[in-house]
Order: structure tokens, then C-alpha cells, then sequence
């Protein structure tokens, strides 16, 4: 099992775990993979990202995008690779800066880069 969608303490009121315990809490369940998808943000990823590495964990990074207009409308991206990271923060950018950011959108254009998740 790979979980695939975690939220810190990054995440006002939706995560409460700070990067080092959750990080430590795969460790003592023998995870080899975790991912960290906060909520609109990347606040904690090169954080995420280091202590993985240093305990042999690979960090998946990603977020959870949520519909300006709906937080129940939401997807969660994960980058494939440094292209994916890269988009990854673009799009969290647009959603921020963008008045006009939709979610509809965002699947028009080509997301070869990232994995998609859906509920």
C-alpha cells in the first residue's frame, strides 16, 4: 500500500502531523513510498522530500486542487517526475492568482507530466 493522498499540518485544519512524524510514521510501517498532497499548497515538500530521502523513502510530491468557487470539487495531482513538479507549481500558482481558475480548464490542457486522482 502507497498512500497517495496525505495531508500536514501544512493544511490548516484538514492535516494536523508535521512533515517529521509523518515521515517517521511510514517508517515504522515499513512503507518504501509515501506522497504528501496538501491542500492548494507545496509549503512542506522540500522539507518532505529530504527527511523521506534520508530515511530511504521515496517521496511522491503532489497536491490537492480544489475548485475556487466548490472545496468539495477537487483533484489531486502528482508530479511523475521534475517536469510534473515544475507544472505542479504552476497550476497551484494559476489557482491562486487567477480569478478566472477553473478546474475544467485545467483538463483541456496537456497534463502528460502529472498523475491525475479523482474522487
Amino acid at each position: 500500500m502507497i498512500p497517495l493522498h496525505v495531508h500536514s499540518n501544512n493544511t490548516f485544519l484538514a492535516g494536523t502531523i508535521p512533515v517529521e512524524k509523518l515521515v517517521q510514521q511510514a517508517v515504522e510501517y515499513g512503507l518504501s513510498t509515501i506522497a504528501l498532497t496538501d491542500k492548494n499548497s507545496m509549503h512542506g515538500v522540500v522539507q518532505f522530500a529530504k527527511i523521506a530521502i534520508d530515511n530511504n523513502i521515496k517521496p511522491i510530491i503532489g497536491c490537492q486542487i480544489d475548485s475556487p468557487d466548490n472545496s468539495n470539487e477537487y483533484i489531486i495531482l502528482l508530479a511523475r517526475n521534475n517536469k510534473g513538479y515544475s507544472e505542479l507549481c504552476k497550476i497551484i500558482t494559476s489557482r491562486k492568482l487567477n480569478d478566472d481558475f477553473s478546474l475544467k480548464n485545467l483538463f483541456k490542457k496537456k497534463l502528460e507530466n502529472l498523475i491525475i486522482l479523482t474522487p
